[in-house]
């Protein structure tokens, strides 16, 4: 049986990785590798509420040092802020762009999981990551198994993502810390940029409806008025008399139009 060498990116995403393996009956550790956590403030209390969660279920973890010069250095060239926000002309170029950065820095944390699981004697790899729909998952395990190739480890790659929601659930039945950006400076600044622009499309949409239901009561009550006074006009002419019978006519010859006719053929009398 393999024994698995688990990266974890944050307690969260490993309540379900670990649940399901502890299930296969898998021996593994966890791996709290993350260069690219910023601040150091961020790093800490991603690293507390894992430790709790690991002493709490009795899950072996490792924490190398916290080193973010060394990841800077593995994205030198790539580094930037690409937010994603549909409809901006950008998009594609912050997606390719976004891609590139994300591919280094899930390489330079592989490639310490797999060094690290070779000097510790373990026969496999994997990562929390791939449980997170917010995360590159083909980039993901193409970068797994490149780490695990280098060096004569197996690839235990697994798509959680059908598993993030419940994850999330237990994270905040527990209380366990749950942090709103991936991790590094630049994918803090996008996600500030992504939910002020999805806020603003909220804004606008909710302009749009009351702008529209204000013209929809402002046509109702131009129709009201209309009608109203039509009817003030109507209430307010002078029946039409009938013509007086003309000299020599019989009386039979006169009689008023029966009021149950229609209009048109009053008219024509």
């Amino acid at each position: 049986m393999p024994r698995l060498l688990l990266h974890s990116c944050c307690a969260p995403c490993s309540l379900e990785p670990t649940r399901l393996l502890k299930e296969q009956g898998l021996g593994f550790e966890l791996w709290y590798g993350n260069d690219n956590i910023h601040p150091e403030g961020e790093f800490r209390a991603r690293l507390g509420a894992l430790k709790a969660y690991a002493e709490a279920e009795q899950i072996p973890l490792t924490v190398p040092v916290h080193d973010p010069l060394r990841w800077q250095a593995a994205i030198a060239g790539l580094a930037g802020v690409y937010p994603l926000i549909d409809g901006a002309d950008d998009y594609a170029h912050n997606l390719a762009a976004k891609k590139a950065r994300c591919r280094a820095c899930y390489h330079q944390r592989f490639a310490g999981l797999a060094s690290a699981a070779r000097a510790g004697g373990f026969t496999a790899i994997s990562t929390t990551l791939s449980i997170s729909p917010w995360q590159f998952t083909g980039l993901i395990e193409e970068e797994i198994e490149r780490a695990a190739a280098a060096y004569q480890l197996e690839a235990g790659f697994v798509d959680w993502r059908e598993h993030y929601a419940r994850g999330q659930e237990r994270a905040r039945e527990l209380g366990i810390y749950r942090q709103n950006y991936c991790g590094c400076a630049y994918s803090q600044q996008e996600a500030e940029l992504e939910r002020a622009a999805a806020r603003e499309r909220r804004r606008q949409k909710k302009a749009e409806r009351q702008a529209s239901r204000g013209q929809l009561a402002d046509g109702r009550q131009a129709s009201r008025g209309q009608l109203a006074d039509g009817r003030q006009a109507s209430n307010g002419q002078p029946a039409e008399q009938p013509a007086a019978p003309a000299p020599g006519t019989s009386p039979a010859s006169c009689q008023p139009v029966s009021s149950d006719q229609p209009a048109e053929r009053q008219a024509s009398r």
